[in-house]
């Protein structure tokens, strides 16, 4: 899309990865609307819709990555319930 003008199937392929894309297709998609905007080429409004695209797609990357880490510390707070260092160390010291 060099000439700078709207690809009706390659907005339709980001709204898309947007709305059901994993985090790697989405994180993918914005660097792909990265490029895009860098390339320079495009009409102001265009541009602007672009840019905010970008913002969504950041904007889920974000939820993705929060939902992520959310996931790992309940996962360490469920281990570490189960398996406290302090109390193995006592029973080790009642056996002496």
């Amino acid at each position: 899309m060099s000439d700078g003008r709207r690809d009706p199937a390659l907005y339709a392929a980001w709204e898309g990865a947007l709305r059901d894309g994993s985090f790697e297709e989405v994180f993918s998609t914005l660097e792909e609307v990265v490029a895009h905007l860098e390339d320079g080429r495009l009409p102001l409004a265009e541009s602007i819709a672009c840019y905010e695209l970008g913002v969504r797609l950041a904007a889920r990357c974000e939820r993705f990555l929060g939902e992520a880490e959310l996931r790992v510390t309940r996962l360490e707070e469920v281990a570490t319930s189960f398996y406290d260092p302090g109390e193995a160390g006592e029973d080790d010291n009642a056996d002496a």
